[in-house]
C-alpha cells in the first residue's frame, strides 16, 4: 500500500493519513472493537503502529507535523471534556451545623461529654492503671473531672487547689472560687484499697479565665447591701499534714477518732472522740505537723502537770496539740508566733498512775471565731474548731505510715470492754460521721 506524503499541507496530509490508517485497520479487523468508530487517542496509537509497519525509515521525520497536530487535538478534547458547556461551576459545600452532635447541650453537659469521650479514648490504651482526666468549663467557671481504671471497692476522694470542697466518687465537677496561682489549678484524687493508698494528680490551665476572680469579687460586693450579711469568704487550700512525731518516736497505742465508749457523744461533739490519741510507753517529743501561726494557748492540770492546749492556724484550718513543757522547747512562743513543720512543741502528757505511759490528744479541723462566752468549764473560747478526720490531708507517705501504725497499734481497754472488742466496734482510724476517706 502506498504512503500518503505529508508536509506541504498538514490538513490534507492528515486526511489522507487517516484514510490509509482506516483501510489498514479494516484489514486487521480492529474497527469492530470500537463499535464502528475509533476514539482519538486510539487513532494516534494506530497511526504510530501503521507508520512503523508501512513507512520507510527515511520519511519518519515527515510525520512529526502530523503528531504535533494530533497532540493539539488531544489537548483540546481534554479541555472540552473538563469544562463541559463552558458554564463556570461552583463547588457544592456540604454544611454540617453540628458535627459533634452538641446541639441543645448545656455547657456543663458539653464538658461532661468531652471528658467522657476523652476518657473512653484513653481506656483503649495498653496502660490499665488508674487515671484522671479534667477539662475546664470557662463559661461556668468550673472544672469537670472523671476517673478511669479504678479497682472495684476502692475509696476515692477528690481535692483541688482551686476549691475548698472535696467529694467522694468516680467523678467531680466543682466551681473555681478564685484564680489559681500561676493560672494552673491542681486536682488530686486519693485512691485507697484498705490501708494502701495512692494519689493521682493533674494540672489544668486556667489562663483562659483571665481576671475571673476579680470579676467574681466585684459581683459579690455589688450584690451585698450595707446592712446585709457579708458574703462567705471562700476557704483557702488545706495544708498537707505530717504525723506529729518522728520515726524515732512512733506510738504503740492509738485511740481512734469517732470512738464513743470512753468519749460519749455530746452536743459539741456528736460524733464522739473528736481527734486521735497517740500513746507511748516512754516520754515522746511532739512535733508540729505543718507550718502555721499560733492563735490560742489554753492551759489545764488534768494530772498535776501543766498541760498546754495549743491551736496552730494554717489558712482556714487548724491543728491542735496537747503538750507538756511547751516553753522548755519554745521559750518565746506566744499568740501570733510562727510555727514550722517539724518544730518540737513539747512532750506528751502522763497517761498512767505509774508514769510509764504518755499520751497526746491530737486533732485537725476548720476554725471559726468563738462566741466570746465562757464554756461550762469557765473557759472563754476565742476560736471554735469544727473537727475533721485528718486522713485525706496527710501526704501519701505519711498516710501510709499512719495506716501501718494503726494496723499494729494496741487498743486500750475501756471499762468492761477489752481492747480487742473495741477494735471490732471502731475498726478505722476515723469512725462514724468523721470518716471521709
Amino acid at each position: 500500500m502506498g504512503f500518503a506524503r505529508v508536509g506541504s499541507s498538514p490538513a490534507l496530509g492528515t486526511k489522507r493519513l487517516q484514510g490509509d490508517v482506516a483501510k489498514w485497520l479494516r484489514r486487521r479487523s480492529a474497527k469492530p472493537l470500537f463499535g464502528g468508530s475509533i476514539p482519538p487517542v486510539a487513532s494516534i496509537i494506530f497511526v504510530d503502529i501503521y507508520i512503523l509497519e508501512t513507512a520507510p525509515r527515511t520519511i519518519w521525520y515527515n510525520i512529526l507535523t502530523v503528531k504535533i497536530w494530533y497532540g493539539v487535538l488531544l489537548i483540546a478534547l481534554m479541555l472540552s471534556t473538563a469544562c463541559g458547556d463552558g458554564t463556570p461551576s461552583t463547588p457544592k459545600l456540604e454544611v454540617t451545623p453540628d458535627p459533634d452532635g452538641m446541639a441543645g447541650f448545656t455547657p456543663t453537659a458539653i464538658v461532661e461529654k468531652i471528658v467522657a469521650e476523652s476518657t473512653a479514648k484513653e481506656s483503649t490504651t495498653l496502660d490499665s492503671g488508674p487515671k484522671i482526666n479534667c477539662v475546664l468549663n470557662k463559661e461556668e467557671n468550673q472544672i469537670a473531672c472523671m476517673s478511669t481504671n479504678i479497682k472495684e471497692g476502692s475509696q476515692l476522694k477528690w481535692t483541688s487547689t482551686a476549691s475548698d470542697a472535696y467529694i467522694e466518687g468516680s467523678k467531680w465537677q466543682f466551681s473555681i472560687y478564685e484564680q489559681p496561682v500561676g493560672n494552673v489549678a491542681q486536682v488530686f484524687l486519693d485512691i485507697c484499697q484498705g490501708s494502701t493508698c495512692q494519689t493521682l494528680e493533674t494540672s489544668i490551665d486556667t489562663s483562659e479565665l483571665g481576671s475571673m476572680g476579680m470579676h467574681k469579687d466585684t459581683i459579690l460586693e455589688a450584690a451585698a447591701t450595707p446592712t446585709g450579711p457579708t458574703p462567705k469568704k471562700p476557704l483557702l487550700a488545706p495544708p498537707v499534714l505530717n504525723l506529729p512525731f518522728t520515726t524515732d518516736h512512733e506510738p504503740v497505742g492509738m485511740m481512734p477518732m469517732g470512738e464513743t465508749i470512753l468519749h460519749p457523744a455530746t452536743p459539741d461533739n456528736p460524733g464522739g472522740h473528736p481527734g486521735i490519741d497517740f500513746q507511748w510507753p516512754f516520754q515522746a517529743e511532739i512535733i508540729a505537723a505543718t507550718n502555721g501561726e499560733v492563735i490560742e494557748i489554753r492551759t489545764s492540770k488534768p494530772h498535776e502537770s501543766l498541760l498546754y492546749f495549743v491551736l496552730v492556724m494554717s489558712g482556714d484550718f487548724v491543728v491542735t496539740y496537747d503538750v507538756l513543757d511547751l516553753y522548755s522547747f519554745n521559750p518565746d512562743l506566744d499568740v501570733g508566733s510562727k510555727v514550722l513543720s517539724g518544730q518540737v512543741m513539747g512532750y506528751g502528757e502522763i497517761a498512767s498512775s505509774d508514769d510509764v505511759w504518755t499520751s497526746m490528744h491530737w486533732s485537725f479541723g476548720q476554725w471559726r471565731p468563738g462566741t466570746g462566752k465562757p464554756s461550762p468549764e469557765g473557759v472563754v473560747e476565742k476560736f471554735i474548731v469544727d473537727y475533721m478526720c485528718p486522713v485525706p490531708y496527710f501526704s501519701e507517705t505519711e498516710r501510709l505510715r499512719l495506716f501501718r501504725l494503726w494496723d499494729s497499734a494496741i487498743y486500750p481497754d475501756a471499762g468492761e470492754f477489752k481492747g480487742a472488742e473495741l477494735r471490732k466496734r471502731f475498726p478505722e482510724v476515723c469512725n462514724g460521721p468523721y470518716k471521709n476517706y
